[in-house]
């Protein structure tokens, strides 16, 4: 099948989409998906339909199908909005809406000059082995588990290499403080936290969050002359552990009234040449840095604009900066106080009120930030912001969970994951579902939270991670075991220690150890039990001391 529709044309048979003679790079389940869409546009497709032609009824969840969907627009200019090209029928399907006709003789004549022996494409399905051996590792489901075998052995397999727009993520790696003064050490935590906030609430853009880019960047610090080079564990955490395409570096240099940020973006098709931006406010820098960023994304459609800040003011903006570097550095009371002056003189601003909140739960003050978590569900209702409605309340079932109120922690991580996917990310997605198989698990629902674990997958799979998060694993392990399959929930111990380690997660690598120790206990496996144990106590200790590992430089007094 060859068609044409809009500026686009589709060539089936040798597997290419091309929007005005340029190839356009989709994820093969996605051309898949548009192929088939096209195929059957003389009516609305269902879910299942769907399901039975692209997945070869393979059980998925509908946070599978709805990413899918979404690739689909986007790879052809379309947004859930517009539908101009794909239409949601609610409560039907889906349908093909663009008008399609054959390509005209010129077009095909263009299309046809290739070279006779030019080598066909290979898609991706048909070198399976290579996929497999770059995830290597396994899924242990038993044959009584929600989702079958067959379910979660397909996923993480058959995803290109590269990541495409449809799939970017980005990581902002800390921004180091090449001024002349001390008292610009708090950008290193603080530009970093307000880039990736610009970008993700603002620009809607997919980021690793500071708190795992803190993790992930142990043996990274930016030069303070010279290249922004970024190690290639560095690299190689934030890729396989987080899902990043895109990592930023940069550094902060010059004096009050004259500084500069020099920047560099590592993309997978390489590092990009250093960048310098000038002004005369930190903060205001770093907003611009976020649309610079923006501006360089394959196909993000963007342009460097005015766009929203965090506030134009500047002592507004520095301080929700330096209250974010004290979050990230555990310090909860002492992010309060600055998150409740920025809060007070500019009242309006939610997601000052909300970083307020999250620091006052920090503080260990639960009343407090329920109240204010409160207030701000009812003003973001009112003015029908989701990302702001689905922080809220993930928020607030976090407060529950912390109660010990197992049930109203899952009735408002339900209604956070209705948000999460009508509006937000897949990660987003994968994070409520774990929340909700934790909750489900200690409740004893164990078959409801099997069911939420397994979904959890699949959408850290759309998400684009190379392998399941380490606090997945260690969640489907405690499941195994309460269950009673011991030798599955120790082997997905082992699984999620490593992913937790390659994360550069030593906190929760010393939690999964000792989980690993009380297995190895049960199971009369003394020597190993004391050899785990060991390991999670030095990890623990390391946390107290500063300048210790990696990221324990940030967490001087946190413990687990």
């Amino acid at each position: 099948m060859r068609v044409c529709f809009g500026d686009f044309e589709l060539d089936a048979a040798a597997r290419e989409l091309r929007r005005g003679g340029e190839a356009v790079r989709v994820e093969p389940q996605v051309f898949d998906l548009i192929v088939y869409l096209i195929e059957k546009r003389a009516r609305v497709v269902s879910r299942d339909d769907i399901i039975d032609a692209v997945w070869d009824g393979r059980i998925v969840s509908d946070a599978a199908i709805s990413s899918r969907i979404k690739s689909a627009r986007q790879a052809l200019g379309d947004d859930g909005r517009a539908q101009a090209v794909i239409k949601t029928v609610h409560g039907k399907g889906f349908r093909f809406i663009a008008d399609v006709a054959e390509p005209t003789d010129a077009r095909a004549a263009s299309r046809d000059a290739r070279p006779s022996g030019a080598p066909r494409r290979v898609r991706p399905e048909e070198t399976a082995a290579r996929f497999g051996s770059r995830i290597g590792f396994k899924l242990a489901v038993p044959a009584a588990a929600v989702l079958s075998a067959a379910a979660l052995a397909f996923l993480f397999f058959g995803r290109d290499d590269v990541a495409g727009p449809a799939g970017t993520r980005l990581a902002v790696l800390p921004i180091a403080n090449a001024t002349a003064s001390e008292g610009y050490d708090w950008v290193e935590l603080g530009l970093m936290s307000l880039v990736a906030h610009v970008l993700e609430t603002e620009a809607g853009r997919a980021m690793v969050s500071p708190r795992s880019v803190v993790s992930a960047a142990a043996t990274w610090s930016a030069p303070r002359a010279g290249g922004l080079a970024v190690d290639d564990v560095t690299l190689r955490r934030l890729r396989s552990a987080y899902g990043a395409s895109h990592v930023v570096a940069a550094r902060l240099g010059g004096e009050p009234g004259a500084f500069t940020i020099d920047f560099q973006i590592v993309s997978p098709r390489g590092t990009a040449p250093m960048r310098t931006i000038a002004g005369s406010e930190p903060t205001a820098l770093a907003t611009r840095l976020a649309r610079e960023i923006l501006a360089t994304l394959p196909r993000s459609g963007e342009t460097p604009t005015a766009g929203k800040t965090v506030s134009d003011d500047p002592f507004i903006a520095e301080a929700y900066a330096r209250g974010r570097a004290l979050q990230i550095k555990g310090a909860g009371a002492e992010a309060r106080d600055l998150f409740k002056v920025a809060s007070e003189q500019d009242p309006e601003n939610f997601w000052l009120r909300y970083e307020f909140a999250v620091s006052t739960r920090m503080a260990g003050e639960l009343d407090a930030s329920e109240t204010l978590l409160r207030e701000l569900l009812d003003r973001v209702r009112a003015t029908g912001e989701p990302r702001g409605e689905f922080a809220v309340l993930n928020a607030l079932g976090r407060i529950a969970a912390l109660r010990g109120d197992r049930a109203a922690a899952v009735e408002l991580y339900e209604r956070a994951l209705e948000i999460a996917e009508r509006e937000g990310g897949a990660d987003d997605v994968g994070v409520v579902l774990t929340n909700l198989g934790i909750e489900e698990r200690v409740r004893g629902n164990l078959d409801v939270a099997e069911a939420h674990l397994g979904r959890a997958l699949t959408a850290f799979d759309d998400a684009g991670y190379d392998a399941p998060p380490g606090f997945l694993l260690n969640s489907l392990a405690l499941l195994r075991i309460r269950r009673g399959d011991l030798t599955a929930g120790e082997d997905y111990l082992e699984r999620a220690v490593a992913s937790l380690e390659l994360a550069g997660e030593d906190r929760a690598v010393a939690a999964a150890l000792r989980n690993l120790a009380e297995m190895r206990e049960r199971r009369g496996r003394w020597p190993e039990a004391a050899d785990q144990l060991e390991r999670s106590l030095t990890l623990r200790r390391a946390g107290y001391e500063p300048g210790v590992r990696g990221c324990n430089r940030y967490f001087r007094t946190t413990t687990l």
